[in-house]
């Protein structure tokens, strides 16, 4: 499955007001499911659905990118070379700063200057716990290419 998140919260006249929370689940060969704030509690079964999408597929995953292939989640890929942006392409391990998650943005800062490298948005990527978790490890570890 591929989970896909989307947290928005409304500033009225510079005041924090509701936050909507949209889940969408897509499987292969199927049609999407979107799963709201309307029903009670996605603060906390948002998180749950992700922790068992990473429960299931982060090993997986990071063994994949370890044998050498590169694992997409949309907007971004991983491999044991780097992080790769559709729209920047291929920052190595070694040029790899930060990356942290921002505001519903996926910030990527490289070694190479000030700002971030890449700027996506964390609803244009699949499985967002996966991907933070084995860029973590790889970027702790920054493999050999």
């Amino acid at each position: 499955v591929r989970l896909y998140q989307n947290i928005t919260q409304k500033i009225i006249n510079g005041i924090p007001s509701t936050t909507e929370y949209v889940y969408s689940a897509v499987g292969p060969g199927r049609d999407h499911a979107t799963i709201t704030h309307f029903y009670e509690g996605p603060e906390t079964w948002g998180p749950h659905m992700q922790q068992a999408v990473l429960r299931a597929q982060g090993p997986a995953a990071l063994e994949s990118v370890l044998a050498g292939e590169t694992v997409n989640f949309g907007d971004l890929s991983l491999s044991a070379t780097g992080l790769t942006a559709r729209a920047k392409g291929l920052l190595p391990w070694s040029e790899v700063r930060e990356i942290q998650v921002r505001a519903g943005r996926i910030l990527v800062a490289g070694t190479g200057g000030a700002g971030a490298w890449c700027n996506s948005a964390v609803s244009d990527i699949a499985n967002l716990h996966v991907f933070l978790a084995v860029a973590e490890h790889l970027h702790a570890h920054r493999p050999a290419a």
